[in-house]
């Protein structure tokens, strides 16, 4: 009797694994068609809560749905230009990255747009990502071709942040002496894979080497953007020099270009960033600037400073 007792608690302890197991293959099931309904649907973000084995609980998926005020506005970016661009796929998660707004600046104090050139890189963008987010601050970055297919995971963050993701050229080039098409596959190359990436194509451009004519400028269908502090880091790789080009020298409005590829610039970020806040400047992305004082961009222009 004590071992057919045994033998039916041991059939009844498999049978109960048995199910368990079956319960669980039924709640991954279920779990990954409402994710990929919710991918299909645009939602932005969902969490699951699989239930502990031997538990009938169905599976809590919070699902939720994007603002559409958040939501990127296709009518508000520039028409790309029609030449073949790679074969990048947007990811349904970031369908819903927020559209910029300058809803926490207050035009009546002094702000500046941080540039920076050439990224994204390795060695700098994320660190100064890093200081821009525990500053709450955001910037403006010219990004290049070449390097944002390998890292387009530091692109979309920054765009996440509300940093604001503009046009630095394929392969920047010398745009005066490209052909038309030349000059259409420099800049289309750039916004349409910023596009694939973060759902907004770029709508502002910087000719490479600041060298531009007005042919240039009308090629390019976008507004384009200059300096008016030039901080001179790719030539002195120098943090204090950095600064030195800054504190002081600024004023309200000012356009003041640095690049991401150094990191001695992320060196000098660390002081530079909190320290212009502590003297009552909003950093802000460009396009925020020009728009909180009321100067329109336009294309076939160039600006150095919004005042």
């Amino acid at each position: 009797l004590v071992g057919s007792e045994m033998c039916i608690r041991d059939r009844d302890r498999k049978m109960s694994q048995k199910r368990s197991i079956l319960q669980m293959k039924k709640t991954f099931c279920i779990v990954l068609v409402l994710i990929t309904l919710a991918s299909l649907c645009g939602c932005s973000a969902f969490s699951v809560i699989v239930p502990a084995p031997g538990f009938d609980n169905i599976p809590i998926v919070d699902i939720r749905t994007p603002d559409a005020t958040n939501m990127p506005d296709a009518s508000n970016s520039p028409d790309p230009i029609s030449t073949p661009g790679p074969t990048l796929v947007p990811d349904p998660t970031h369908s819903s990255n927020p559209v910029v707004q300058a809803y926490d600046i207050d035009p009546e104090k002094p702000m500046l747009a941080l540039t920076f050139d050439d990224g994204p890189s390795k060695k700098a963008t994320a660190r100064i990502l890093d200081i821009l987010e525990q500053s709450g601050a955001r910037a403006t970055f010219f990004v290049q071709g070449q390097a944002l297919e390998t890292l387009s995971d530091l692109v979309l963050r920054a765009y996440s942040m509300g940093c604001e993701i503009a046009n630095h050229t394929k392969s920047h080039a010398h745009l005066k002496n490209c052909s038309d098409s030349e000059i259409q596959e420099e800049i289309g190359y750039v916004s349409r894979t910023v596009e694939a990436i973060t759902g907004r194509g770029t709508s502002l451009f910087r000719p490479p080497y600041g060298q531009y004519n007005d042919h240039v400028l009308q090629m390019a269908g976008l507004p384009g953007i200059y300096w008016s502090v030039d901080t001179r880091d790719w030539e002195t790789r120098d943090m204090n020099c950095v600064i030195n080009e800054v504190i002081g020298c600024v004023q309200d409005g000012d356009i003041i270009l640095m690049h991401d590829l150094y990191t001695s610039t992320a060196d000098a970020c660390e002081y530079l960033i909190p320290e212009l806040i502590r003297q009552g400047y909003q950093l802000v992305t460009v396009s925020e600037m020009f728009a909180a004082k009321g100067i329109a961009l336009e294309v076939g222009n160039i600006y150095r400073k919004a005042r």
